[in-house]
């Protein structure tokens, strides 16, 4: 469901919490839904912060799945193929994960700056 507002009532941190999410995350998200004083601002950065915390908890988890893949490597199982599947399979998380992240959040800043307050696809609504 997308809520759009008079152009007029956006504001820079309501349509730039996509680009912080970016840059920043979890945390930069957080703190721009922190200090949000508008209801435009508000409802983007909850947007934000509903994609930003399972995109974490992913992009960390492909990183473990990787690091685990060194380090079955790095212990002498270099000959299996189960060190090589899981830093493949860590690897290629990180680049689809990296290519949605990027594609959401342009959509979103760009449906903010029509004055729209897009919920990101697939993620709970946590906050």
């Amino acid at each position: 469901m997308s809520t759009v507002i008079d152009p007029e009532r956006r504001t820079w941190l309501g349509v730039g919490v996509h680009g912080i999410g970016l840059l920043f995350s979890v945390l930069g998200v957080g703190l721009a839904y922190l200090v949000s004083s508008t209801d435009f601002e508000r409802r983007n950065a909850k947007n934000a912060l509903n994609w930003h915390i399972p995109f974490f908890i992913a992009w960390n988890g492909s990183a473990v799945v990787a690091f685990i893949g060194v380090g079955l490597a790095s212990a002498g199982t270099a000959g299996s193929v189960v060190p090589r599947l899981l830093i493949l399979l860590g690897l290629v998380g990180f680049l689809l994960l990296g290519i949605a992240n990027l594609v959401v959040c342009f959509v979103a800043t760009g449906k903010a700056l029509d004055g729209d307050s897009w919920e990101y696809p697939l993620v709970p609504e946590l906050v």
